[in-house]
């Protein structure tokens, strides 16, 4: 699975060393181990909500036709995908609407990172307790889009993310780089960010 190798092709592979194996055997053996793992996709949103501060995003997944034939544009899911240090949950839904948003969200009460996709602004007005950040290289790259127009403005602005991103990386460097992020976020990055704001 690491490949993403489908039963056949590993059944394929096994028969060139040896193995006699038939898919059907391969497929009792998946659908076994989901029923032990049904209950996991929910006991990992659970855990992901009582996160302080989770990273959210979404992407389109190409619907395929029967014959592997990609259905264009207006056949495709959505994949939410939700993170923290020690977790990640993906929901695969029909659209990037409100409405699924709140499917992946609803009654999140903590710090939700994301890239300024209109749908995390309206639920977090929606949701008390819910606080919506934007993702710094998400930023840069709306200034990157109107370089060409404020050449010199966007040019110092992209500096300072620089800024910003050096910070970053000094904590990282760091035996306890939470503890660091945190002092040097205070120290020097909060002065930063008020510059690119003036």
């Amino acid at each position: 699975y690491a490949d993403h190798a489908p039963l056949e092709r590993q059944v394929r592979i096994m028969a060139r060393e040896g193995l006699v194996i038939d898919s059907q055997t391969l497929w009792d053996q998946i659908e076994s181990l989901a029923k032990v793992l049904r209950a996991l996709p929910a006991t990992l949103k659970e855990y992901l909500h009582a996160q302080p501060v989770l990273g959210a995003d979404e992407t389109r997944w190409r619907m395929l036709s029967a014959k592997g034939k990609d259905l264009g544009e207006a056949k495709q899911w959505q994949v939410w995908g939700l993170s923290a240090p020690k977790a990640v949950c993906y929901s695969i839904l029909a659209s990037r609407s409100a409405e699924a948003a709140r499917t992946v969200l609803g009654g999140y009460h903590g710090i939700v990172m994301a890239d300024g996709y209109g749908v995390y602004g309206t639920l977090s007005k929606e949701q008390t307790g819910f606080t919506l950040v934007n993702c710094w290289a998400h930023v840069r790259r709306k200034y990157l889009d109107i370089e060409s127009f404020f050449p010199v403005k966007v040019g110092e602005i992209v500096a300072m993310i620089g800024e910003l991103y050096a910070v970053e990386r000094e904590a990282d460097e760091s035996t306890d780089p939470d503890a660091l992020r945190a002092r040097l976020r205070t120290e020097r990055s909060r002065e930063i960010v008020g510059r690119i704001h003036r």
